[in-house]
């Protein structure tokens, strides 16, 4: 201890704080290796003592998804007979596209999967409509909220998606709201998505062996972005230690919430009427 000295980990911040990095070998008088290893079987998950004993990045199949369970969903293709087609968009300067076939024992082939800049999205998700004869689109609702519902006028299955951090058990519901032109009020279809709850819902379905992904130029993109969000746990306004998911500071998600939204318009196929609508 007399030969060390404290290190500033990030004297550039710019902040009145500044935070030193002590790893439990540091202070072995305080932080036993005993203490330790009685500590390493306290915990349910290893990656929790990784992170929370040693201080330590650490990540396991609870907390994101592996390269290689990744890409074997490119490696197989759906065998089922689709009983409809779906679209999910999720929206920016460049919109990522999944068209899903989805089978009758909840199975969900991803058989295109496009980026299309915004200013061609309006003509470009019809033409895909037209071709895979999708039935049901969900896509989120911001920024382009009027664009959203200038496309809705023209299609009576399209959700706009909102995330909620809802405590409710159900992962999603729908508000379907019909026009008043008297209160100059427009028809809004909306499908509310619990955040947290739908993440985990789509790792548990890509566990499932019912999702597959047809091999396309954008596989290297689409693994990389669900690669990118891990789910950690964060305490919560009223305290609870919770799951969340969180996305690296310069990754990218875009596919991931395309997949969670092209999951959720298979939920919705039910509601779709006719084989075409």
């Amino acid at each position: 201890p007399e030969h060390r000295q404290w290190v500033i980990k990030n004297p550039d911040t710019g902040n009145d704080v500044h935070g030193y990095q002590v790893q439990p070998f540091d202070a072995p008088s305080t932080i036993t290796v005993p203490y330790l290893v009685s500590a390493s079987t306290e915990y349910q998950r290893y990656a929790d003592f990784i992170n929370f004993n040693l201080g330590l990045p650490a990540e396991d199949k609870e907390t994101s998804f592996s390269r290689e369970e990744l890409e074997a969903l490119f490696a197989t293709q759906g065998t089922f007979t689709a009983y409809g087609y779906v679209m999910g968009i999720d929206m920016g300067l460049d919109c990522y596209v999944h068209v899903g076939a989805a089978g009758p024992g909840g199975q969900l082939d991803i058989i295109h999967s496009e980026r299309v800049p915004l200013g061609l999205l309006k003509k470009r998700k019809q033409e895909l409509k037209s071709q895979y004869k999708a039935r049901v689109t969900v896509m989120d609702s911001q920024p382009y909220f009027d664009l959203l519902m200038g496309m809705q006028a023209h299609d009576k299955n399209l959700y706009g998606a909102v995330y909620s951090n809802s405590k409710d058990i159900e992962i999603y519901s729908t508000q379907i709201r019909d026009a008043d032109p008297e209160k100059g009020r427009p028809e809004m279809r909306q499908i509310d998505i619990s955040r947290s709850k739908g993440f985990d819902s789509v790792m548990e379905f890509v566990r499932s062996g019912n999702l597959a992904i047809r091999d396309n130029q954008h596989k290297e993109s689409i693994i990389a972005h669900m690669m990118d969000m891990k789910r950690i746990k964060e305490f919560n306004e009223d305290n609870d230690l919770v799951f969340v998911w969180k996305k690296s500071s310069k990754g990218h998600d875009h596919w991931h919430h395309a997949l969670l939204y092209t999951y959720m318009a298979a939920k919705l196929l039910p509601t779709a009427g006719g084989l075409f609508n």
